[in-house]
């Protein structure tokens, strides 16, 4: 069972595809390793009457979900297998915004995967002053603003639900690939990845990623 949810773990760019393309580096953790806000959270909006996890593993709720191996499927289908939640997905949705707009509608009850960067920048009420329900962080630690938020490895109800939601909230530690066009010279190519390396060491940008 374990295999059948990690398979679904997005594939964005296909492998001979990804050869062709660069890599400058990743940015889920500086230099420094300062952990960059690029988790994905799953929460509820107040009219839901879900105030915390142990809710949704009383109670069947709707998820709006899109499809493939997003992680709007992939957190809730884990969740549902390993931790007990009565999930039910909503699933053709085209993305997030559009989830968030069914779940202001009132189509849905939970948003599965919503980037806690996206959340500081349109509804810092939601962190800030409890303006919805964070049910959980797809993290392998605490978020300094999510310190009582569970992480999806403590939601496991036995060992192997403890190692495929490690495995699936790792993909937030690892953090996103930052690529550029094929063909760069190489030279460029080194000038990109210097800047990169210098960009996340500069006290400016740290200072803006603890915002």
């Amino acid at each position: 069972m374990a295999n059948s949810v990690l398979a679904r773990l997005p594939n964005t760019v296909p492998s001979r595809q990804h050869d062709q393309y660069q890599r400058q580096g990743r940015c889920g953790q500086d230099a420094l390793y300062r952990p960059v806000t690029n988790i994905d959270v799953g929460a509820a909006l107040p009219n839901t009457g879900i105030e915390s996890f142990e809710d949704v593993r009383a109670k069947s709720f709707n998820v709006g979900a899109s499809g493939g191996g997003s992680t709007t499927v992939l957190f809730p289908t884990a969740l549902k297998t390993y931790a007990g939640a009565k999930f039910k997905l909503v699933r053709g949705y085209s993305g997030t915004i559009d989830i968030l707009l069914a779940l202001e509608r009132g189509e849905v009850d939970i948003v599965g995967a919503y980037g806690l960067p996206g959340i500081l920048a349109s509804h810092p009420g939601w962190v800030h002053r409890g303006e919805a329900t964070i049910l959980y962080q797809a993290s392998l630690m605490r978020h300094r603003l999510l310190p009582n938020v569970p992480t999806l490895p403590e939601l496991a109800q036995s060992d192997e639900g403890h190692q495929a939601l490690h495995a699936a909230a790792s993909t937030g530690e690892i953090g996103p690939s930052i690529l550029t066009t094929p063909g760069v010279p190489p030279e460029r190519l080194t000038a990109l990845r210097s800047a990169f390396q210098a960009m996340l060491k500069d006290p400016d940008f740290l200072a803006a990623c603890e915002k």
